[in-house]
Formats: C-alpha cells, sequence, structure tokens
C-alpha cells in the first residue's frame, strides 16, 4: 500500500453547496493571493474552464497568461478535482501531476469546502 502525502484546509462558508462551488469557479481570481503567481505582472484574475480537461490559469490583463493545470473531474455542489503543475519554484511543469481536491458539503444552511491538495510526494525531495 503506498501513501500519498496531502494537505488540507477547511472553511464554512454561508450559501448552499450549488453557490459555494460557483463563487469558488468563477470567482477564484478574488480570493486567491495575488503572491502565489508564475506571472511578471500583477494577476487580474484565475481562471478555470469547467470543462473535462479545462485549463486552469491565470491571467494579467495585459495578454500574458500561464497555466497551471487543467481540470480533472467535476460535479457542481459537490467536488472539484484539478490537476496542479506548478513546481516548489513557480514555474510549470507538464510532466508533474499533484491534485486540488475540493469538496462542497452542505452542513445546513452553511457549506463547508474543503481543499486538499494531494500527491505531495510527487515534488521529491522538495
Amino acid at each position: 500500500m503506498t501513501e500519498t502525502m496531502s494537505g488540507s484546509k477547511k472553511v464554512m462558508v454561508p450559501a448552499d453547496a450549488g453557490k459555494a462551488f460557483d463563487v469558488f469557479v468563477a470567482r477564484m481570481g478574488s480570493w486567491w493571493p495575488k503572491s502565489h503567481s508564475i506571472l511578471q505582472n500583477e494577476v487580474q484574475d484565475v481562471v478555470v474552464e469547467l470543462t473535462p480537461q479545462g485549463r486552469w490559469y491565470e491571467h494579467d490583463g495585459q495578454g500574458n497568461e500561464a497555466d497551471w493545470g487543467f481540470v480533472k473531474s467535476f460535479e457542481r455542489g459537490d467536488h472539484l478535482l484539478l490537476c496542479w503543475q506548478l513546481t516548489a519554484d513557480w514555474a510549470r511543469d507538464e510532466a508533474l501531476d499533484t491534485e486540488v481536491y475540493v469538496t462542497f458539503e452542505s452542513k445546513g444552511d452553511m457549506t463547508e469546502v474543503t481543499l486538499t491538495h494531494r500527491l505531495l510526494e510527487n515534488y521529491g525531495e522538495r
């Protein structure tokens, strides 16, 4: 049995699971830390193309884009699975496959959003 390394963060949001999912995907650029970027200019937005194999990327509003990975799977209001292809040095490596798995679980009138970065052992020593 192979043990995988991961890190998780949970947050409660005042919305149903479908709305929480929609905001997470459509407004990622509004909450993503501006310091976590691979572009030279300030990031204007982070985009998730919500289709199988859809792009996950950032852009700076000046025509520059940088891919981070792609959509592996999703079900609105339930989960989003993204392939994260950024190295520990914040550079894209298409051969790198780590996963950002986000779940949306209804808890009354709130939703628990859990973000887990999985397969961290694929970074190797870093």
